[in-house]
């Protein structure tokens, strides 16, 4: 391999490696911002630190996903089930038994991101 190979392969590494960096840099700090807004509206609409907790895991692991108009698609702890959720409502057991869930946060917070 000739010299100018070896210059070529090294730049296109350190333009990958600066990349990654860069990548990794930006989620973090969309994950930080994405975990203040989640405390924050848990705090002031009376959620718990662990529904909090939670909500915030449930969009770390992308189990949120936008159905239609103000109604949520979110995945149980389990990850066996689905659940219809819209920020009052939730079709999980705490949901139909009328108390706040975490999916109902995750709603609340990715409506508001």
């Amino acid at each position: 391999m000739n010299a100018t190979a070896r210059n070529l392969i090294a730049r296109t590494a350190r333009r990958i490696r600066t990349a990654v960096q860069v990548t990794r840099a930006t989620l973090t700090a969309a994950l930080t911002s994405v975990a203040a807004l989640v405390r924050n509206i848990a705090k002031t609409a009376g959620y718990t630190t662990a529904q909090a907790n939670s909500a915030l895991e449930l969009i770390e692991d992308n189990g949120i996903h936008h159905l239609r108009n103000q109604v949520w698609l979110t995945v149980s702890t389990d990850g066996t089930r689905t659940h219809r959720t819209t920020t009052n409502r939730c079709t999980c057991e705490a949901g139909i038994k009328g108390k706040r869930c975490y999916h109902s946060l995750a709603a609340l917070a990715t409506e508001a991101a």
